[in-house]
């Protein structure tokens, strides 16, 4: 067993809303929520920028847009849209275009 094991565990993990096990429960819970995220069609945008991975999940009149950073540096971006706040993201939301290093952030664009 590692000895991390009093610091670093489910229970830990379960008390802690950021932590990764929450993040993943609300993933799942996004999922159930939005059909497009399962059934919808894929579009990548932005296929040059060599630091983000941007596309959309449309599925009838849902359209979800997922903006994440691949990489260890803040990055920004554009959308044609104005976004709102996302419907889930891995970190704090600082500025609205700018990504903080290794964040994703899901939409539901309007």
């Amino acid at each position: 067993m590692n000895p991390n094991y009093k610091k670093i565990n489910v229970e830990a993990q379960r008390q802690d809303p950021d932590s990764i096990l929450n993040y993943y429960k609300k993933l799942i819970q996004l999922r159930k929520e939005h059909a497009a995220l399962v059934y919808g069609s894929y579009r990548l945008l932005f296929e040059n920028d060599p630091q983000l991975y941007v596309y959309e999940r449309i599925l009838k009149d849902e359209k979800m847009l997922i903006v994440t950073n691949l990489f260890p540096e803040i990055t920004a971006f554009q959308h044609g849209k104005e976004l709102g706040a996302p419907v889930l993201t891995n970190g704090e939301v600082k500025q609205p275009h700018v990504l903080q290093p290794f964040e994703a952030r899901v939409y539901k664009v309007k």
